[in-house]
């Protein structure tokens, strides 16, 4: 503990050196199985056929069973590894249920677009990487603008940015096939993530509304 710590630090680390504090081994055994076998199904699926496969069968269902016996585990303790009593809240709840949609559309599109470039338009690596460029850039130049009005319309910004990234995607899908030129698919992933900045730091903001202060604090150090 430093001078620099603010109080609400000081304050649970004097709780905690009073206390004895379990760490909830049985809770990081169970994530770590649950996800472990999550991630067999995702890496191994394709090649196994995925539920044409008794392993990939089995490991997605030993996955979902463990992490809802998991998730129902660290609601009942003191001092889980995840505190998934947010989730009642409606705000974090809701802020999580739109990073975790749009994190799936978007690692579809990074994963698939370069497999594309590189499996049928027979782009190499670096060409396909110089293609996906764009997007790194935009956000960059987005993200200070994004920080700026986070406080502002912090409501408003995940509109704008839901509705462009909405925007994106139509537009890949119907220019998308074995036709385009370099200039498409570069435009293509620069659309994807021009939105993206006013899409996850207000997330980040609204979801801790409503929270007590003192919880807010504490999420946000074990963050």
């Amino acid at each position: 503990m430093t001078r620099g710590d603010p109080p609400y630090l000081k304050r649970e680390q004097q709780r905690v050196s009073h206390s004895n504090l379990r760490i909830d081994y049985t809770g990081f055994i169970l994530v770590a199985l649950g996800i472990g076998a999550l991630q067999i199904v995702l890496d191994k699926g394709q090649e196994e056929d995925w539920f044409a496969s008794g392993m990939i069968t089995g490991a997605a269902i030993f996955a979902a069973a463990t992490l809802v016996f998991w998730a129902i585990w660290e609601w009942r303790q003191e001092n889980p590894i995840v505190n998934v009593r947010l989730f009642r809240g409606r705000n974090f709840a809701t802020a999580m249920l739109f990073t975790f949609v749009l994190g799936m559309v978007l690692n579809g599109t990074t994963v698939l677009l370069p497999q594309f470039l590189q499996s049928l338009l027979r782009y190499d690596a670096t060409k396909a990487g110089e293609a996906l460029a764009g997007g790194g850039f935009i956000m960059m130049v987005m993200m200070p603008l994004a920080g700026f009005l986070v406080s502002r319309v912090p409501r408003m910004m995940m509109g704008f940015g839901f509705a462009a990234t909405s925007s994106a995607l139509y537009f890949m899908a119907t220019h998308l096939n074995l036709g385009i030129d370099f200039r498409t698919a570069a435009t293509m992933r620069t659309l994807q993530t021009a939105g993206l900045a006013f899409i996850f730091l207000p997330s980040n903001t609204l979801a801790y509304v409503g929270i007590p202060r003192e919880q807010n604090n504490q999420v946000q150090y074990r963050r």
